[in-house]
């Protein structure tokens, strides 16, 4: 459901003054409606909680207790706020104001704008925005990743029902994490074959295609069309899930884009997950709950000595064991004597504690690698 704050972006609502209510602003809009002749009673019986109402106030032309008595039965009833058209009515007598700002419910004047534009400004945003919530629920389903083959397609088909096979998807996440309203020109021939979607923070841009082509000139052709949107790699990280052949696997492809764009950096604006290595098996793993349970049983020792000491132990490991424990690799990458690497890692083994038999059947170098991924993501 939008709410006020939301529907002042629109279009007719530009024009709108806020007198008072301010702290309602996130009260929700379920409708809009029009209050012409109504009285008190009759404001109680039509309308409703969540109701957004305009008027220009003829009934309280010539008695202002009308006014309080009617805005003070559109709080009673949980609506969401009015606007009123300064035709009959310029200002509001402070009791009324104060009592608005009391119950955080908004009241505004406007001019610039017919009550027939308002209703279907509103209708149409309305409409929108709950096919973007559809959306939403629909991707977040397919981030299920014990779903059947044969329920991956229906709610694919609900997403968009001109996918072709041929597909790839695209993760993009803006790095000032703003996201803009973004939709794909009507008159471009791809646009029905193709979905560009808001998911929190980020955007999943699913770009089917009919005719089989060379990988590389289908992530240069999906490339091109983001960045026709808006969406460059100089203001956002893009990650890229494989060519996928068929609609059944367009969970996985949006796992994969999704965890792809968690190791984005400024060093690495643009990733493949093609080009992963074995990170493509640790990545699935870094939400895991057992996974985060015994990975941080090992290294939070590790850390805790770091930061206790102003030191950064922390560094030297993931080196060394990022470097199948070779003690002159890590002294020639760290700029340090190979007897200050050794001094170290002695000191590293102590704190983590290594030849505990909780340990010492684990692979240190795996341990590191997730530091490394948690730290990138």
């Amino acid at each position: 459901m939008m709410n006020i704050e939301q529907a002042l972006n629109l279009k007719t609502f530009k024009s709108f003054k806020l007198v008072c209510g301010k702290e309602g602003l996130h009260n929700q809009i379920s409708k809009i409606g029009i209050l012409d002749y109504e009285n008190e009673e009759e404001v109680r019986k039509n309308f409703y909680k969540d109701e957004f109402v305009l008027t220009n106030f003829l009934m309280g032309k010539e008695d202002k207790e009308v006014i309080k008595d009617i805005i003070k039965a559109l709080i009673d009833i949980n609506a969401s706020g009015l606007a009123i058209k300064p035709i009959y009515i310029k200002s509001l007598p402070k009791e009324i104001i104060d009592y608005c700002n009391k119950n955080n419910f908004p009241i505004f004047f406007y001019e610039d704008a017919f009550f027939e534009d308002i209703l279907n400004d509103f209708s149409e945003a309305k409409i929108r925005l709950e096919a973007k919530n559809n959306l939403f629920l629909n991707i977040k389903k397919l981030l299920d990743d014990s779903l059947k083959e044969d329920y991956v397609i229906e709610i694919v088909k609900n997403i968009n029902k001109y996918f072709y096979d041929n597909f790839l998807i695209l993760a993009v996440k803006p790095k000032d994490k703003c996201i803009r309203d973004l939709t794909i020109p009507i008159k471009w021939d791809i646009s029905r074959s193709c979905k560009l979607i808001e998911f929190k923070d980020m955007y999943f841009f699913i770009y089917s295609y009919k005719d089989i082509k060379e990988d590389k000139k289908i992530y240069n052709y999906a490339l091109r069309t983001i960045k026709l949107l808006g969406l460059n790699d100089k203001d956002n990280y893009i990650a890229f899930s494989l060519v996928h052949k068929d609609l059944e696997s367009m969970n996985i492809a949006l796992l994969e884009a999704l965890n792809t764009l968690k190791i984005c950096n400024d060093n690495n604006n643009i990733l493949y997950f093609k080009d992963l290595g074995e990170e493509k098996f640790l990545l699935p793993l870094l939400e895991n709950i057992w996974v985060e349970k015994y990975y941080y049983n090992i290294i939070e020792p590790l850390l805790e000595y770091d930061k206790k000491n102003n030191l950064t132990l922390i560094k030297t490991a993931l080196i060394y064991y990022l470097n199948n424990r070779d003690f002159k690799k890590t002294a020639k990458l760290l700029y340090q004597h190979e007897n200050t690497i050794r001094y170290r890692i002695k000191k590293i083994e102590e704190i983590l504690n290594i030849n505990d038999i909780d340990t010492r059947n684990i692979d240190m170098s795996i341990i590191f690698k997730i530091y490394k991924l948690k730290n990138l993501s």
